[in-house]
């Protein structure tokens, strides 16, 4: 009976109302909080999912251009001297004292007392042979030689034509000055052949 009556009760019924009122209200509030705390679950597996960002790294441009400057001078160097190496090759020792003789600079007589050893007519044939225009130790050989070792040094590069040609000259000037006094005309002509050949590989008319 007091069960029935309690139902029957308005103010009970009131109060039942506001109960359930409040239920409602708090499970609306727990949805918002859940809801909340899985928006920010998931901005937080997305900030720690993002990429970080790269490193900017930039060359040392004056580095770059100081170890190329080295690299162009040793490239010089060695390139001088091979040139002036072989420009004494191709007039010094044996050949340079029978090259003069060729010139008719001394008598066969003179170069055998000078050196201390027999030249012989096949010793003197051989080295005819060799400073011949195409000979070994000639203008066109001993130029393509000096355009191929270029080429080579370079990589190929044309652009790098014209410094290597300084180098040429300046190796032509450090021969002469060993040789002690002006290079013979062998050396003039295998310079200007050689001048011509960088030239032509310079521009890309080469033949």
């Amino acid at each position: 009976m007091n069960t029935i009556g309690n139902i029957n009760n308005p103010q009970n019924n009131t109060n039942l109302t506001e109960l359930n009122k409040k239920n409602k209200s708090n499970g609306t509030v727990d949805e918002k909080v859940k809801s909340q705390d899985k928006s920010e679950t998931k901005a937080a597996d997305y900030t720690s999912n993002e990429t970080p960002a790269k490193a900017s790294y930039k060359p040392d441009m004056d580095k770059v251009r100081a170890m190329k400057e080295e690299t162009d001078q040793r490239l010089i160097d060695l390139f001088r001297t091979t040139v002036k190496d072989g420009a004494l090759k191709q007039l010094g020792g044996l050949r340079g004292y029978l090259q003069r003789l060729i010139n008719g600079d001394s008598t066969s007589d003179d170069l055998a007392l000078e050196l201390g050893i027999e030249i012989t007519p096949d010793a003197i044939d051989k080295a005819k042979a060799d400073v011949a225009e195409d000979g070994y130790w000639g203008a066109k050989a001993t130029s393509d030689r000096f355009l191929e070792f270029a080429k080579a040094l370079s990589g190929g590069d044309p652009a790098k034509a014209d410094m290597l040609l300084d180098a040429v000259k300046a190796g032509y000037k450090e021969a002469e000055a060993i040789w002690g006094g002006e290079l013979p005309s062998l050396s003039k002509e295998t310079l200007d052949l050689t001048i011509k050949k960088f030239e032509a590989w310079r521009d890309g008319t080469e033949a």
